[in-house]
């Protein structure tokens, strides 16, 4: 297990973790398959990821709102 998972694995569980672009429909899909060939099986899935563009509303371009809803919303919905 990676760092981080603390407890858990202290206690005897086990962990598997790893980074993706979570905007992306096909790294999803690997991230999962590779879960799934290390640990056998998928039991859960974290996706502890989010962005937020500091800006008034005002001045907030439609490229920056699209990236804030691709990792914070399609990303949820893709995992």
């Amino acid at each position: 297990a990676g760092q981080g998972w603390g407890e858990m694995v202290e206690l005897g569980g086990e962990a598997y973790g790893n980074s993706v672009d979570v905007t992306t429909e096909p790294a999803i899909q690997r991230i999962v398959t590779s879960t799934c060939d290390h640990m056998g099986r998928l039991d859960m899935l974290v996706n502890n990821s989010g962005i937020a563009v500091v800006a008034q509303p005002q001045g907030l371009t439609a490229a920056q709102w699209d990236s804030v809803v691709d990792v914070d919303r399609r990303a949820a919905f893709l995992g």
